[in-house]
C-alpha cells in the first residue's frame, strides 16, 4: 500500500520542481527582453515621436514616477516580482520634449504587467550630457539640446548627434 502513495509523492515532487524551473526561467526571460515593442506601440497611440530610449542614468532615476529600482539578479530565486524600467524621451505634436517611463513587474506566479507613466521633471538629460527643458518650443534653425545652429532638412545635429525626426 505504500508504494502508491509513494509514486505519487514522486510524481507531485517531480511536476513542483519542472513548475518552478519554468517560472524561474519565464522570469528569466522578462528581466532581460527589451521592451522596444511596447514602447513603439505607446508612441504610436499617442502620436509621439521618439528621441531617445535608454536604460535609466544616475539622473533619470531621482526622476523616476514610479518610485521603484531595478531587481537585482540575485531576486530572481526570491518569490518577489522583478522589475525592470526604462526610460524614453519622446516630442510630442506641439514640439515639447517629454520624458517617459516604463516599468516592467513579473511576479513569480501571475502575468507580467507593463505600466508608462510620464515622468514629473521639467528637465531632461540626453545621453550625450546636455539637458534640454520639457517646454522648449522646437525651432527649425536651432538644435533643442545645444542650441547647434541647423538646416531644416539635416536629419542630425552636428553639434551634439541628436537625431530629428
Amino acid at each position: 500500500m505504500e508504494q502508491p502513495y509513494l509514486g505519487i509523492f514522486i510524481v507531485a515532487l517531480l511536476v513542483l520542481v519542472l513548475s518552478l524551473n519554468f517560472l524561474t526561467l519565464r522570469r528569466l526571460y522578462y528581466y532581460f527582453k527589451n521592451y522596444l515593442y511596447e514602447i513603439n506601440e505607446f508612441i504610436q497611440l499617442n502620436n509621439l515621436s521618439l528621441i531617445e530610449i535608454r536604460n535609466p542614468n544616475k539622473t533619470d532615476w531621482l526622476n523616476n514616477p514610479f518610485r521603484t529600482r531595478n531587481s537585482m539578479f540575485i531576486e530572481l530565486a526570491l518569490p518577489f516580482s522583478l522589475l525592470t524600467h526604462y526610460t524614453f524621451i519622446v516630442q510630442s505634436i506641439n514640439g515639447e520634449f517629454e520624458q517617459y517611463w516604463l516599468r516592467m513587474s513579473c511576479p513569480l506566479i501571475g502575468n507580467k504587467k507593463i505600466a508608462f507613466k510620464k515622468a514629473g521633471n521639467k528637465t531632461m538629460q540626453f545621453e550625450n550630457g546636455k539637458s534640454v527643458k520639457s517646454n522648449v518650443e522646437f525651432v527649425t534653425n536651432k538644435c533643442p539640446a545645444c542650441d547647434h545652429k541647423i538646416d531644416s532638412d539635416i536629419k542630425n545635429c552636428i553639434g551634439c548627434g541628436l537625431t530629428f525626426h
